[in-house]
């Protein structure tokens, strides 16, 4: 049974670092919490209701995180600029910063530094949401029934391990497998808003975060309801939609389409007709997984909105714009994902029109902001299919290629193949700004070519699994922790 999973930001956001402030009383509160004082904040089965709503915050509202960072920064490091080609004219140019904001123009310029605050509060954010759901399944013995028990383990291991496909995914070592990241799956006596020098913890190797990603993802998927409990709570079809991108990434086809498909067949989701309503329509019929506005806040409680949309809009300065010469290049004349999702204007005072998203447009203070799409499930079949020669569900890959593509362009004749080009090249249209790109890059073995701009760039270009991509171990936690326990990833 379908059910939206949804997050709703009061106007207050019960603080940015601390979970310290009630909220409004739309869904849920994030009622006050003090980490050090534990025992005595959860005594009850409602104090651990409480706490997992903060779990739910710390992981999936923060800007840190799902807010802004694990989205827009993956997106700006995966620029795909040429030498002597401007903006206007090479279609391979994609996306600018033109933000005036130091740490996201290190990762465009793929010059990241140690103490670069973006990266660090990542890293930290995520630490903080794997305590609180360690702390939550040390604490579940508070639960007074079987049944609620059994959801507040799956909802925590679900949260958990997005945190980790987070962090392996943005600071796990492209080049050697030893270094993934520190592996913490029981409690601990404190809030590891960092992984404190008492923990002294090393990286974990890579194969051994995913196994425990994937263990944790399959376990909640027995735990969790099919319908979420309220709003703002993980399902089922949540936690197998997010097995799918996991076995995605590690190129398990046949395990990601049979989650894909689990999610398309059982899940109760249906595409929306326009996909700008996908974007812009509470409660829409294709959102697996988003993050709910309040009319108090201007950008929901998320700096997406800023990054992307031009300043008539309610964004800053046009900070993360599209080429025009990608956008003519990838999209067929008439695709709605342009014209409905998209808008035009010389924005930046370059004599020529730059493209932005509306995708994450804040234009309805109650609109949903859809982080995980139907759609997706989609091309994850069809790409599942194609690369494992089936037809997985019974569904041909044309036929789930074509559910997206003519969706987009009502008009155009449907596509004649289901090649792997043409559904990476789907999944390039469907899914640009969202966060997918530089994974997509990684896994397939693109190389990423140099921009004139960029002094750390090889010359004639580098793979999109070069260590440029990967981002550094904050220095805050080799300082605290050593380099002896704490490897650096290679180049920083």
């Amino acid at each position: 049974m379908k059910t939206l999973f949804k997050l709703i930001i009061s106007s207050l956001v019960c603080t940015a670092l601390l979970f310290t402030t009630s909220c409004n009383k739309k869904a849920f509160e994030f009622e006050p919490r003090n980490d050090v004082d534990i025992e005595e904040a959860l005594n009850t089965q409602k104090d651990l209701e409480s706490w997992m709503n903060g779990a739910y915050f710390r992981a999936f509202v923060s800007n840190n995180l799902f807010g802004a960072n694990a989205i827009f920064l993956s997106e700006l490091i995966s620029a795909d600029n040429s030498t002597g080609i401007d903006f206007e004219t090479n279609p391979r140019s994609y996306v600018v910063w033109n933000g005036t904001f130091a740490q996201p123009s290190e990762a465009y310029s793929k010059t990241l530094t140690l103490t670069n605050t973006f990266v660090a509060n990542l890293w930290t954010d995520a630490y903080r949401a794997i305590y609180m759901t360690n702390k939550a399944i040390a604490k579940l013995n508070l639960a007074t029934t079987t049944a609620t028990r059994n959801r507040i383990r799956g909802e925590a291991l679900f949260i958990r391990a997005a945190m980790y496909f987070e962090l392996i995914k943005h600071y796990g070592s492209t080049s050697n497998p030893a270094l993934g990241v520190p592996l913490i799956t029981t409690e601990t006596p404190s809030d590891a808003a960092s992984i404190s020098s008492t923990l002294r913890i090393p990286r974990s190797p890579i194969a051994d975060v995913y196994t425990q990603i994937i263990a944790d993802l399959n376990e909640a998927k027995t735990l969790l309801p099919t319908a979420s409990s309220g709003e703002g709570r993980a399902n089922r079809f949540v936690a197998s939609a997010w097995l799918a991108r996991v076995h995605l990434i590690r190129g398990n086809y046949a395990l990601a389409g049979a989650e894909a498909d689990n999610v398309i067949v059982n899940g109760g989701y249906t595409l929306t007709t326009n996909p700008l309503t996908a974007f812009t329509t509470e409660n829409n019929s294709e959102a697996i997984w988003a993050l709910k506005r309040n009319p108090q806040n201007v950008a929901g409680g998320t700096s997406l909105a800023l990054y992307y949309l031009p300043p008539d809009l309610g964004g800053r300065n046009g900070d993360v714009l599209m080429s025009p010469a990608w956008v003519a290049s990838t999209f067929p004349a008439g695709d709605l994902r342009v014209n409905n999702l998209m808008v035009s204007d010389d924005i930046i005072g370059l004599g020529y029109n730059q493209y932005s998203t509306l995708k994450f447009s804040p234009s309805s203070p109650e609109q949903d902001f859809t982080l995980m799409r139907l759609a997706e499930m989609y091309l994850i079949r069809a790409e599942c299919s194609v690369r494992t020669a089936t037809s997985i569900g019974g569904i041909a890959p044309l036929t789930d290629l074509n559910t997206v593509f003519q969706r987009a362009n009502p008009s155009a004749p449907a596509l004649g193949t289901a090649t792997l080009a043409n559904v990476l090249l789907e999944r390039e249209r469907e899914l640009y700004l969202e966060g997918a790109r530089l994974w997509d890059l990684r896994r397939n073995g693109s190389v990423l070519l140099q921009n004139a701009r960029l002094p750390r760039f090889p010359t004639a270009g580098a793979l999109a699994t070069d260590n440029l991509f990967v981002f550094p171990i904050p220095f805050r936690e080799i300082n605290a922790i050593g380099s002896d326990v704490l490897t650096q990833n290679p180049g920083y």
